[in-house]
């Protein structure tokens, strides 16, 4: 609450956003702000090495998309999330992967072997029972469980 009892009004860009949105934003100024930082600086690398290695729980935003979700408000809802896992997906089915072996690397290679890309399983900011695969992806974690380091001052 605000003075005299009153909430403190919203910077009109911040006025229009959805929730969702808002935390793509603050999401997006603390990675700015931690790319220019000082790479000597100890807290920033912790927080740059935190962020680009989510954990499944983590609160994560899908980068690529963000700024489609700071003007889209159902984008946003599934660009932010909580992370469920990484995984990896092939980039054809079973059957096709049996049906050429010419295709394979080396003689009896699994399909499970074959090339595909890294994928990261979210649940959607705006469907807490759901999933959502990003497939050719950065998702980034916002580390919301940093500790202050010792000695450090304000």
């Amino acid at each position: 609450m605000g003075i005299r009892g009153r909430r403190p009004a919203l910077p009109p860009a911040a006025a229009g956003m959805t929730e969702a949105q808002r935390l793509i934003a603050a999401a997006c100024l603390l990675r700015t702000t931690i790319s220019v930082a000082d790479r000597r600086a100890g807290v920033a690398t912790e927080i740059r090495q935190r962020m680009e290695h989510p954990q499944p729980g983590d609160l994560v935003w899908e980068t690529s998309t963000a700024l489609r979700a700071l003007q889209d408000p159902q984008h946003a809802l599934v660009c932010l999330g909580w992370y469920l896992a990484p995984g990896f997906q092939p980039d054809t089915t079973r059957e096709q992967w049996e049906s050429t072996p010419d295709r394979h690397q080396y003689s009896g290679q699994p399909w499970a072997d074959s090339p595909g890309q890294t994928v990261h399983v979210i649940r959607p900011w705006g469907d807490p029972r759901g999933e959502y695969v990003w497939r050719n992806a950065e998702v980034l974690a916002l580390p919301l469980e940093l500790a202050i380091p010792p000695g450090w001052r304000h």
